[in-house]
Parts: C-alpha cells; structure tokens; sequence
C-alpha cells in the first residue's frame, strides 16, 4: 500500500524560494507535496483549513510579516506546525517567531535538503506528540468519546452560542440501569465491553442534527460525551421545540433495546435518561448539568428504562435529601441512633424466643423517626454501613449488659445489600463477636430478597462464611417479590418470614390462607423454621396455631419497645 504523501503548505512572496525548496523536498524524496501560496490573506485562508502536515512561514509577506501570521493563526487556534523561514540572521526576529507560536525556525542561507528533512520530521514527530497528549486530556480511553473536561467546553460554546442567539439548549443526561450488578457478575472487563458497546450505538444512531454545537465557524462538532463510569451526556443545540429532547431520548431507548453479546452472554441493557433545557430550567452551566442530572434519578426512582424532564419540585427533593443526608452524618457523629427491639415469641410456649432489633433516630428537633424516613437514603449513598456498625455496636453493648442473662434469646439483625457487597463485611463481624463474646447462634441475620438477586453465587459464599462463624440466617419478607423456593435449596437458611401482607388478610382471604399454609409446609420440608411476622389479631394467632407455624412477631404480642422495656419485659416473664 502506498504511503500517503506529506503535505507541505510554503506561505512565501518570492516564486524563486517556491522553487528552491521544493528543488530540496525533491532531492529528499518523492513522498513530499508542495502547496504553494504568496499571500498573506491566502495563507491565513489556507493555515485555518487545516489540511496540511507542515506550513513553512517566511518572514516578508508583502506589506505583513510572517509575525502578523502566526499571530493570527494563535488568535484562530491553529493547530499545524508551523516552520519559521528567515534570512534575517536577526536572533531576536527568530525568538519572538519561537514566542509567538513556530514550532522550528530555518535560517534560508544555510537551509539544504539535510536540514529541511530534519525540521519537518521533527515538527510531525511532535505534532503526534501533541495529539496523543490532547487524546489523553480530551477525550475518554476506553471509548473514545469526549471526556469531562472537552464536554465541559463544549457546553459551554453550545451555550453562549444559545444564550446569543436566543436559541434552546437541551442537556440529556444517561446512566445505564443495573451496571453495577452487571459489572459485579461478570467482572470488569466485560462491564468495559458494555460501556463500549453502549458508547458505539449512541454513536452510531445519534444523527449530527440531534448533537451538534457551532464553533465561530459553524462546523458541527460531536458532543456525545462519557462523564465517567456509566454515565454519558448529549448536547442538543439545535432543538426548535421542547418535544425535540424527548424524540431523542425515545431514541435512545429504542436503540439500546435490542440485547447485547458480552462473553457469549445476552444482555438486555436499558438506561435512565434525565433532560433539562436552557433557558426554561437553567440560566448557568453547572445549573442545567445538575438538573439533567436530577431528572436522571427522578427516572431511576420511577422503575429505570424512561426519561424525565426536570422540573422545579425535583429540586425541593434534591435540597431535601441533601439536609437529612447531613443530618444522617451528624446524627452518627453524636449517637442519635437507638435501638428497639420487637420480640418474637414461640407458637407453642408462648414464650420470647427472639429479639428483633429495629433502629430508630433520635432528632433533636423531630423527635423519634421511623427507619422507613431515612433507611432508603442511607443505602443509596452509603451511609448505611457506618449506621450498621453503629446497630453492632448497641446489639454486643445489650448482650453484654442484659443478653447473657438469657442465654436462650437469640438477637436478629437486619442486613443490608450495601453489607453484603462490602468487603469488610466478615472482618466487621468477627470483631463484633470478639469484643463482646457473642456466643455462637446469638446472632440471626434477617437479609431480603434484594440481598440475594443482586448476586446469588456471591450471596451464597457469604452466607457459607456467616455459618462457619455460628450466625444463622433469616429470609426476611418471604413472598413479597421474586424469591423462589428455589432460593432455599441454594442458600442454607435457619429460618423464613412470611411476608406481612398475606398474614394481614388471614383467616378472612381463602387465597392468602393457602399462600401462608403452602410457605410454612414447604419451609418446614426444609427443616427451616417459620416465622409470621404483623399478626395483629387472635384470629390470626388461631390460624397460625392450626398450621403448626413455629413463630410469631406482630403488635398482637408486642409493640417495638425500647430497652428499658424489654428489660421489664423480660423480667416480668421470669416471675
């Protein structure tokens, strides 16, 4: 294949200098192509079109320097090197030359065909150079894509561009659904695979018209952009109507609909997509990307695989979430955090045979809040583990102070995804245990079905580690979403709770009779223990009886108490 030739762009006034060095491009070789122009306008013309390898600049240039040039090449963000020809002999003229941008000055006395060779490969040596540099700080590795930094700039000649122009500015801010889990199962590798896969179609589909901002110029430049991780942005600049985002990013669904091939596996893969528009949701920057991306989550939070558009109430939220997140943090920093604890007591014996410890906040303002107020946020941005070892704290403190004095009450914890994703996991038990001598069996922990879908062979090693370490383990919300019974041939359980909502229609709902009857059969076919958790009424509690279910936890017998309760509580049954 034939190598293409390098192009030579000579900005000179005197015909016989074109001559000379093109006579001394031939003597190097025949891989060179000379462009000749004599003018000062034509070479300004010609520098901007960036169509050439090297331009070689000489100083007099009629009425104007080649200074006057390369001046205005800086001013227009020339990219081209640009090679310095002067027969001045005057140093100073060559440095301000070197200053003002060229990358090489050649005296013309002493330039021969050696000389001429050198300049120009070392001025595309370092043009490569340039250009790998500007890859890396630009744009995205794994990708290709723009990056943060080049989208940030982008964005922002999109919007001076709309703002002058009184023209509408979209901003469609994506994160693929799930990724974590994906990420998670298959490994890191295959998520990069994804992230490219996803990166291509965008490319692919999204037409110029739908993504494109205008230079000074008006050349149209892709402004699809990964942000980082899972997350993309695409730039509209040139929507007439509001309903032109959402055509985009109905698109967008559709294109990534259809499933995707990663290590032989098919993957359906879907996305949120939150949109803003300037100047109806944002007169800033920072203000349209943060209500994109507000408008992304609000998708996320009404069942993922749709877009949003933002609007004012979603900010209320956002400010919302960001105080209780604050008030979360100081909350753990001057221990608001108690525990209450909701017994479990033993169909049989009637006696309390479990002690299911419930968090709860103490605000110094609101007063005592239900873990449903604020549980949900702590998952979402991790503050859900420093609570945990928080709830390890108080459960060894009340063992170590009331629990031994009971040595058949066991204590059941509530465990979060976030728990068991994270690596410390088992070290943070095994201290707990050490320090307060728990015994072996003290401790149940309560996981739900968000626990085990997310990655079931994962699940079921921690539950293995858990077992080997005297915990049991309870299926906390049997029947509430998609566990199977399949679940608990895979995952050695001790016990299984039956969801709320069948035990709250029972005896009255013949359907919910069956469902309660059919999971204690089966739980106990797998010498499982079960326990109905919110029996409120004695109708319930006879039901109950009449299928042999083994435990019971409901307002019926007891309320969630605070410690000194369950202290006289517990007392009260010694007598």
């Amino acid at each position: 294949m034939e190598k293409p030739k390098i192009s030579i762009l000579l900005i000179d006034d005197d015909e016989d200098e074109y001559i000379i060095v093109k006579d001394l491009f031939a003597e190097i070789s025949n891989n060179y192509e000379i462009h000749w122009v004599s003018s000062f306008d034509t070479g300004l013309k010609e520098i901007m079109k960036d169509d050439y390898d090297v331009c070689l600049l000489d100083f007099r240039l009629g009425p104007h320097t080649g200074i006057d040039l390369l001046k205005e090449a800086a001013v227009n963000s020339c990219t081209m090197p640009i090679v310095f020809l002067t027969g001045q002999g005057d140093r100073e003229t060559d440095i301000t030359a070197m200053k003002t941008g060229a990358s090489d000055y050649l005296d013309k006395g002493r330039m021969d065909a050696n000389t001429l060779e050198r300049t120009v490969r070392y001025c595309l040596e370092r043009k490569k150079a340039a250009e790998r540099i500007k890859s890396l700080a630009y744009y995205d590795q794994l990708t290709l894509l723009p990056n943060r930094t080049l989208f940030l700039d982008r964005l922002k000649l999109a919007f001076l561009t709309a703002r002058r122009y009184n023209r509408m500015l979209s901003l469609l801010y994506l994160d693929i659904d799930n990724f974590k889990r994906i990420n998670d199962s298959l490994g890191h590798i295959a998520g990069d695979e994804l992230i490219k896969e996803v990166a291509e179609r965008l490319m692919k589909y999204i037409r110029i018209s739908d993504s494109i901002c205008r230079t000074e110029t008006d050349t149209a430049i892709n402004t699809i952009a990964r942000m980082g991780g899972d997350e993309f942005t695409i730039i509209l600049s040139e929507i007439k109507e509001i309903e032109n985002a959402s055509r985009v990013a109905d698109r967008i669904l559709h294109l990534l609909s259809s499933p995707m091939v990663i290590n032989s596996i098919s993957i359906n893969v879907t996305v949120s997509i939150g949109i803003s528009i300037f100047p109806l949701d944002a007169d800033t920057i920072d203000t349209l990307i943060k209500n994109a991306d507000l408008a992304m989550y609000n998708a996320k939070a009404l069942g993922k695989n749709n877009f949003q558009y933002f609007n004012p109430e979603m900010n209320a939220s956002a400010v919302k979430r960001l105080i209780l997140e604050s008030e979360i943090q100081e909350a753990l920093q001057n221990d608001h955090f108690i525990l209450y604890y909701q017994p479990i007591i033993n169909v049989k014996t009637k006696k309390i045979v479990i002690i299911e410890a419930l968090v709860r906040w103490i605000h110094p303002e609101k007063g005592l809040i239900s873990p449903r107020d604020f549980i949900s946020l702590a998952e979402e941005n991790g503050l859900i583990l420093p609570l945990s070892d928080v709830i390890f704290q108080i459960v060894g403190k009340f063992y170590d102070k009331t629990g031994r004095n009971y040595p058949d009450i066991k204590m059941a914890v509530n465990i979060s995804p976030k728990q068991l994703n994270d690596v410390h996991f088992i070290e943070s038990v095994e201290m707990i245990l050490k320090q307060y001598l728990l015994p072996p069996g003290y401790l149940i922990f309560e996981i739900t079905e968000n626990c085990i879908i997310s990655d079931m062979k994962k699940t079921i090693t921690l539950v293995h580690k858990l077992k080997q370490l005297g915990i049991q383990i309870s299926m906390d919300d049997f029947g509430a979403g998609y566990t199977s019974f399949n679940h608990l041939k895979q995952i050695p359980f001790d016990y299984i709770k039956i969801h709320h909502s069948y035990i709250a229609t029972i005896p009255e709902n013949p359907g919910d009779n069956a469902i309660t009857s059919g999971i204690i059969n089966i739980g106990q076919s797998f010498n499982l223990k079960v326990i109905a958790e919110g029996v409120e009424t004695e109708s319930q509690v006879k039901f109950l009886e009449s299928k042999k279910c083994d435990m019971i936890q409901g307002f019926y017998f007891y309320h969630p108490m605070p410690e000194d309760k369950l202290n006289e509580v517990l007392k009260s049954k010694e007598e």
